[in-house]
Formats: C-alpha cells, sequence, structure tokens
C-alpha cells in the first residue's frame, strides 16, 4: 500500500516526506492539503487512513488522510450564496513543508484569507503543524497489565498545531473598528479519515445520547454502552453525530478487521477544556455550541470512508488572536483478539468479536 501511494505522489509531481517509525513502520506527509496521508507499521501494508489517490490527479481536495481544517464548518465552508463549498485557500490551501534529514520532525505552515459568512467579513490565518513520531505507549507505561499487549504492530505520531487570527483590515497600521471586525470564532479542527467496514468506538463521560447533526437518526446503528457508544461504518445510509464538550474523554478508536485473523485499531489522544467555547453548530441552530467530537459515515456514497474529528475552543476573530492544540495518534495492527483487548484497555469499551 505504501509504494502505491508513494508512486501516485511521484507521478503527480507532489512534495511528500517520509518519516520512519521510531518501532519502524512509516508516515506519509504531503504538502499538498497539509496532512499526513499514510500510516503503516513495519509488520503490515495496510494504512490506518482511508485515501484517495484519484483526487491527486483531478486536483480535488478529498485525497484522505489526517487533516486540519477551520470551525464553525457553516460559518467558513458557506459560499456568499449560501452554498456548501470547500475553501480552496485551506484546502488544499497554499501549505509549505520542512522536512530537514536528521531534524525528528516535520513542519507545515500556511496563509489564508477565509470568508466569515455571517459577518461578511474576511479574516487572515495562519497555520503552523509539527508532526513527530512518538513510542509505543504500551512500552512507555511498563504496568504489568500491558505487556502481554506490547508486541502488537505499531506506529505513532504526535500533533502540534497553532492558529493566528487576525482581521483583515483596509490598511496596515489602521486601528480596528466596530464595523471593520467580524464579530464570530474560529476554532482548529482535526479530521481523521477511515476505511468503511469498521467500528467506531466513542467513550463519553457517562451514558449519554449525541446530538445528530444530519441524517436519520432512526437509520444509524448506534451500539449503546454505560460509558460510551460503538457506531458500525457500515451500510447506505450518511449521517454525522457529535458529542459535547461535557461529554467528550479527550479519546477515540477506530477498530477494523483486515482477514480472518487479524484486525487493525487507531485512538487518538486530544485535550477537552468544558469551560471553554466550542463554537461549531449543526444546521439551522446557532445557539447550540460546545460540540466537541464529531462523528460522520458517508455512507458509501462519496467513496467509502468515515472520520472521527475533534475541535480546539474557539478564539475571536474581531481581533489578532491564537490559539494552539497537542494530539497523538496511536494505530496498532495485530491478531484480532489481541486488538480487541486493547481496544477495551484504551477505550474502556469491550467490542465483540465478530
Amino acid at each position: 500500500m505504501q509504494e502505491h501511494l508513494i508512486r501516485h505522489l511521484s507521478r503527480s509531481a507532489q512534495r511528500f516526506a517520509v518519516m520512519e517509525g521510531v518501532h519502524g513502520g512509516q508516515i506519509v506527509i504531503v504538502e499538498r492539503g497539509g496532512r499526513v496521508w499514510a500510516l503503516t507499521p513495519a509488520t503490515r501494508i495496510e494504512s490506518a487512513f482511508w485515501t484517495n489517490p484519484a483526487a491527486l490527479e483531478q486536483d480535488a481536495w478529498n485525497i484522505g488522510g489526517d487533516r486540519t481544517w477551520i470551525s464553525p464548518e457553516l460559518d467558513y465552508f458557506n459560499d456568499r450564496a449560501n452554498r456548501y463549498r470547500v475553501p480552496p485557500e485551506l484546502d488544499p490551501g497554499d501549505w509549505s513543508m520542512t522536512a530537514n534529514a536528521g531534524e525528528p520532525f516535520v513542519k507545515l505552515e500556511q496563509d489564508c484569507t477565509l470568508h466569515h459568512r455571517p459577518s461578511g467579513k474576511e479574516i487572515r490565518i495562519h497555520l503552523e503543524k509539527q508532526l513527530m513520531t512518538i513510542p509505543n505507549p504500551l512500552l512507555t507505561n511498563t504496568s504489568t497489565a500491558y505487556v502481554e499487549l506490547a508486541g502488537i504492530g505499531y506506529i505513532g505520531y504526535e500533533v502540534r498545531q497553532r492558529m493566528t487570527v487576525s482581521p483583515l483590515l483596509p490598511g496596515e497600521g489602521c486601528q480596528p473598528t466596530p464595523s471593520q471586525t467580524a464579530a464570530g470564532y474560529c476554532g482548529l479542527w482535526s479530521i481523521m479519515q477511515v476505511p468503511a467496514g469498521g467500528t467506531a468506538i466513542v467513550p463519553t463521560w457517562g451514558s449519554t445520547k449525541p446530538l445528530v447533526m444530519f441524517g436519520n437518526d432512526r437509520q444509524i446503528e448506534v451500539d449503546a454502552h454505560p460509558s460510551g457508544i460503538c457506531l458500525p461504518y457500515r451500510g447506505s445510509h450518511l449521517y454525522k453525530l457529535s458529542f459535547d464538550a461535557l461529554q467528550s474523554t479527550g479519546r477515540f478508536g477506530y477498530i477494523r478487521r483486515l482477514n480472518e485473523r487479524e484486525s487493525n485499531l487507531v485512538v487518538r489522544q486530544f485535550s477537552v477544556y468544558p469551560a471553554d467555547l466550542y463554537a461549531d453548530y449543526p444546521p439551522g441552530d446557532t445557539n447550540c455550541r460546545g460540540l466537541c467530537t464529531q462523528f460522520f459515515y458517508d455512507g458509501g456514497q462519496l467513496g467509502g470512508f468515515g472520520e472521527l474529528e475533534y475541535h480546539t475552543p474557539a478564539v475571536p476573530i474581531g481581533t489578532h488572536s491564537f490559539t494552539s492544540d497537542r494530539s497523538q495518534l496511536y494505530y496498532f495492527t495485530g491478531e484480532t483478539g489481541r486488538i480487541h483487548a486493547l481496544a477495551s484497555l484504551m477505550l474502556g469499551i469491550r467490542v465483540s468479536v465478530t
């Protein structure tokens, strides 16, 4: 899989970097769209992510992988005619990648100007991402409870992000007036795309129901647990669900069977701050704030993928502001029974082995 994807990148003249994992394996980072595109441990060829190489040749944004967008979605992704549109200034954007031999990280950054639809104002955003490999958490936490699972195939990385927001004024050195600045918010939005056919595992604080952002809730398969839910990404129904910052634990995962004997598990770790403002909201309800984690399934209509997403607290866009974020992603592959035991250990929910 990795060689196949790298050939696509080379053929389409895309700039990319390959990082070696702490325990072997490879991480492929693509300058276009500023994203991690493939993640494979030394023991397997399957990437953690859904990828769409055809989009490279079509100059389309949706190439797959692990990306960073900006929220609230409906404030920046609806154009002046109120039609949904991924702003090309953001994705694929104009990212610049720095990958120096001998350095343990890859840096991505870009500047872009986005239209804030509710206010009609423009804002300037500077995004920085730093990616580095990280060791297996089962080896850095040496309790005997984890020893028997430490031999599972693994690769992982950390993402450190920073966003600076500036109101776009008529001239440099001008002081903003209320009529010139936008009243609104902007937050970082991290989105991991995974192949359909697996199950999203979503721990929550207590037993709670997700908010249906869109889709027919009667057709959404939800396996409820005392401390979270499982969402099988299968079937033909497109939907998106969300949990707010009071419900979100700062960790979620996705488990998928690879063959008769083996499965994989990808887990994301991030920070949640319930007292801060999470600005994303569902269609038709701008007063519904606080949404932190979100789970999208395309119903097989957009290429056969699901998404596991989280937002950061938002900052105001009417003045110079900045925010930062740090997350880690762990990818495991191995014998199905051991992967399910690991999912139960890391996510607190036991998924049945089928």
